[in-house]
């Protein structure tokens, strides 16, 4: 079957940031469809890496399929990609908008995440077109009404305005910036801080850094 929104959302991985000064839900979600196949277990048990009988609730990360617990079948869920092994629907897939939490009104919503870092066969085409690429994590606010968030399958951070949705600001990261920034002071200077690690899933670049950012002192 297909399913859309797909496995990633939706609006599902991260959650989302609140602006209380503005009246703002502040939210990533994504708009690419997902390709879920069951296999019978006798079928399953010839790929790779399947969980063994007895350990259905078993769950490897490069597992071929799921077993299903309770069920004679296996789940096989992922992207629904083309032969060129890209997304089969038009982009763009990810997008950070904006909700007003009195009206529930739509305030603005933006494509975020360029092809840099991917492209067809898995190729990095190495240029900047915004294509709203599927993200991974979740934003976090300040008092000063910026958004934070990394999660894209490029290795950037961006920063957005929280009123207008403008981006005010990118940085390059060692790494896939699949997790959340948080941000904190210390000694009267605000930083904000993002486990560049990637993730498997997404198929971004892995690493271990731990960056942090604050402006100039």
């Amino acid at each position: 079957m297909l399913q859309f929104p797909g496995i990633l959302g939706g609006i599902n991985w991260g959650s989302a940031a609140f602006d209380l000064d503005n009246g703002l839900m502040i939210v990533n979600n994504n708009r690419m469809p997902s390709r879920v196949v069951l296999y019978p277990r006798e079928e399953a048990d010839e790929m790779e890496n399947i969980a063994p009988i007895g350990e259905e609730d078993a769950s490897y990360i490069d597992q071929e399929a799921q077993p299903m617990l309770g069920a004679p079948v296996a789940a096989q869920r992922g992207a629904w990609l083309s032969p060129l092994d890209m997304p089969c629907a038009a982009p763009p897939w990810g997008f950070l908008s904006a909700t007003d939490l009195a009206t529930g009104e739509l305030v603005w919503s933006r494509p975020i995440g360029t092809s840099f870092d991917q492209g067809p066969w898995g190729i990095p085409t190495r240029l900047k077109m915004t294509v709203g690429a599927p993200t991974s994590a979740g934003p976090v606010t300040t008092a000063g009404g910026v958004t934070f968030i990394g999660a894209t399958m490029d290795d950037y951070i961006r920063a957005f305005d929280n009123t207008s949705g403008d981006m005010l600001w990118e940085a390059r990261l060692p790494a896939g910036g699949q997790a959340t920034p948080l941000t904190y002071m210390h000694e009267g200077r605000q930083y904000v801080v993002i486990a560049a690690g990637g993730a498997f899933q997404a198929e971004t670049s892995l690493g271990d850094s731990v960056m942090a950012y604050a402006l100039p002192e």
